[in-house]
Formats: structure tokens, sequence, C-alpha cells
């Protein structure tokens, strides 16, 4: 179950970049309901019983890069460091299942409740977009390139109606 989860996670790691394909990863239905569960699963066990160094062991499931720089320390600082921790023989059920459930929650509820946030400066960027172009028409309509201005004026006014009917707003639209 938790290879599983492991591979679920590495599927999904794109939920949190600004532009992803959503046809690519799991639903935000199908990662809140895991979310949900995972925490269900995690709240019973004693933090005592988890290991806070797990996140810095080389072959933990987290997939969290390694080779990002640190705040506090330079690459081969973090390297040395990471060489130093004392791993234990066997990491231990309630370490993993905490923090698999961490994880999954930040990409499942941040990356979620984050997407309304992203879609709306999208659209707010398009109109701007558009309104500019259509303001500034009379200063273009005559020169070589006017042409390239209305086709782009088109391109953003039919990507502003795709993205207005994904969120079932079809009143701002142009």
């Amino acid at each position: 179950m938790l290879e599983y989860l492991q591979k679920f996670i590495q599927f999904n790691i794109k939920r949190t970049h600004l532009t992803v394909d959503e046809s690519q990863i799991s639903g935000d239905g199908f990662m809140l309901n895991l979310t949900f569960v995972l925490q269900q699963l995690a709240l019973p066990i004693d933090i005592e019983r988890v290991d806070l160094s797990y996140p810095y062991y080389a072959d933990d499931r987290l997939s969290i890069p390694k080779d990002q720089s640190r705040l506090y320390s330079t690459q081969e600082e973090f390297r040395m460091y990471q060489e130093n921790i004392q791993k234990p023989n066997e990491i231990r059920f309630p370490t993993e299942c905490v923090y698999l459930a961490l994880h999954i929650s930040h990409l499942g509820m941040v990356s979620t409740a984050k997407k309304p946030q992203r879609r709306n400066n999208i659209i707010r960027e398009l109109n701007s977009a558009i309104k500019n172009l259509e303001q500034t028409q009379g200063t273009w309509r005559q020169t070589p390139i006017a042409a390239r201005h209305e086709a782009q004026l088109e391109r953003l006014k039919a990507e502003l109606k795709v993205k207005m009917r994904k969120i079932g707003n079809k009143n701002q639209c142009h």
C-alpha cells in the first residue's frame, strides 16, 4: 500500500505547478478523499513514535527533491548532514503514514484551494489584455501588423471563453 502511495505522489507531484495538464493528474475530488483517508489513518498515531528525521533520509517515500538549496545550508553541508543521520534499520509505519498524509495534504488540499485563485488571476489578465488591445485598436488598425493584433485579440477572446466555460461563469465573458 505504501509503495502505491509513493507512486501516486510521484504521478501527482505536478499538481503544485503553476500550469498543469489536468488530464495528466488525479482530480480534486479523489485527492481530497485520499487526503481525508490518510489524515484519519494518521490521527491516532502518537507523535512520539514518528521519526522527525525521516524527510532527510535519501531513500524516503516522499519524492521531495533533495538537490534543492536549503535555507541555512549549502548543498555540500546538507549532503554531509544527510550522511551523518543515524537511519534506523527499519522505518516504521507510523512515521511513513504521518509524512505521507502531510505530503498528500499538500498535494490535495493546498493545490485545490489555490486553483480558483489561479484561474481568477488568469481571467483577470486575459480581460486586461483584451481591454488593452481594444482600447489601442485605433493606433494599430491601419498598420502592417493589424492582422497580427486582430488574430491575437481573437485568440485571447477564445481562451477567455474556454476559461469561463471551465468555471461555469459566462457573465464576465467579453
